[in-house]
């Protein structure tokens, strides 16, 4: 079995460079712009999400960091699904 250190990581970093990339064609002109943009809400996503995660873990324990976690993939698929339904059929 693989240790899940190594994994975790490689995942992690697979999937970012695979919406970078998605980001970046957009706009071939605005590629820096872009990927400034991109960046900037990573590092901040991350540094708010550590922050509420500490919070939860001090106060709540850590079902509140799941409960956290599970309420951020449920907003994402929510946030999916109408997207997909706000683009034009092809």
């Amino acid at each position: 079995m693989p240790n899940v250190a190594v994994v975790i990581p490689v995942r992690d970093r697979a999937a970012m460079v695979a919406n970078q990339t998605l980001v970046t064609s957009v706009h071939a002109q605005a590629r820096s712009r872009l990927n400034t943009v991109f960046q900037a809400h990573m590092w901040g996503g991350n540094a708010v999400g550590a922050v509420v995660a500490s919070a939860a873990l001090t106060h709540a324990g850590w079902w509140a960091v799941c409960a956290i976690a599970l309420g951020g993939v449920a907003l994402a698929f929510v946030i999916q699904q109408f997207s997909r339904d706000a683009r034009p059929r092809a």
